[in-house]
């Protein structure tokens, strides 16, 4: 959940009671969605981008205000929606223009338990806007909600640039802005390959990254398999990341011994897969746990045998 520095209001044209119907969206985010919505789907390609008019080629209405303190919200009705849904809708008030917007039952909860409701539906307390996954929605500020939006908005701004991989330490827990961790495990050499010719890179240098899990960081410091196994997409063999926190040491094993652990783990988990009737029609899928077998830490100790994979292909093709 973020709470935007400001936001933009994409508005159809007034209804007879001089009311913006309102797409409220983060200013920095994507504004497609609501620039179409706005205009009822009217738009046409300018070159460098859409260009978006109404049918009768007026440009598309637009309001950008700071996303704070919002104090004149008055709850209007409740709108069903299709699968069940629904949303009340409010009339905001905000330098002398009136736009309805979305009011989610949760907010309106908050606002009866913390605020009160005055005579008319006008809601007491000061709002703001937050984006939480797809949607954009107003909260009451002062509740816990709010303080993590404001946070997390904080913690964006802090943490612009990511951390460069030289800088990268083994065995500690790096973190997205988002909230998305891993355990660097260090640097590892790997091949990549076309999946039309065949054809293998030469070794190539890559980061190791493994999921945060407490069964993770056991099998790689002990090599006990956990009771549902190891899932190739608990790594990554990359050579570019988006980590730009840097969290506590949490793993304190050599590379090489991680390494042992990974490679015997995936080498059987290879010949598990192609001995199966079914696996997947992906040849990336069959690649992954492959290339986890034969990841080394010693460039020269690197060799993936373009006869298997050739030998993935054909199963991929045969299961698909």
């Amino acid at each position: 959940m973020l709470a935007p520095e400001k936001m933009t209001f994409y508005c159809r044209p007034k209804n007879d009671q001089g009311i913006y119907h309102a797409f409220p969206v983060d200013s920095k985010g994507s504004h497609e969605v609501a620039k179409s919505w706005a205009t009822n789907g009217g738009k046409s390609w300018g070159g460098s981008g859409w260009v978006y008019k109404t049918k009768d080629g007026s440009d598309v209405i637009s309001f950008e205000f700071e996303n704070k303190g919002f104090d004149h919200v008055t709850i209007t009705e409740l709108d069903y929606r299709g699968n069940g849904g629904r949303a009340y809708q409010a009339i905001l008030e905000h330098e002398g223009n009136k736009f309805r917007i979305d009011l989610r039952e949760k907010t309106l909860m908050d606002v009866i338990l913390l605020k009160g409701i005055e005579a008319g539906g006008k809601l007491n307390g000061t709002f703001c806007f937050v984006k939480e996954a797809a949607q954009t929605n107003i909260i009451l500020e002062g509740t816990k909600e709010h303080a993590a939006a404001v946070a997390e908005r904080e913690k964006r701004e802090t943490f612009t640039k990511k951390i460069s991989n030289k800088d990268l330490k083994p065995g500690y827990a790096y973190e997205t802005v988002t909230g998305k961790s891993s355990i660097f495990l260090g640097f590892v050499y790997t091949q990549a390959f076309d999946r039309d010719e065949y054809d293998l890179s030469n070794p190539r240098k890559a980061m190791l990254f493994a999921n945060c899990s407490e069964e993770i960081k056991s099998f790689l410091t002990t090599g006990e398999v956990p009771q549902y196994g190891v899932y190739s997409w608990t790594f990554s063999v990359t050579k570019s990341h988006s980590f730009k926190i840097e969290k506590d040491k949490v793993l304190d094993i050599p590379l090489s011994d991680a390494l042992g652990h990974i490679n015997n783990y995936f080498q059987q988990e290879y010949a598990r897969i192609m001995g199966m009737q079914r696996y997947s029609y992906d040849i990336n899928d069959f690649f992954k746990v492959y290339e986890l077998a034969n990841i080394k830490e010693d460039k020269t100790d690197v060799y993936f045998n373009r006869q298997e994979i050739k030998d993935m292909s054909y199963k991929a093709s045969r299961r698909y």
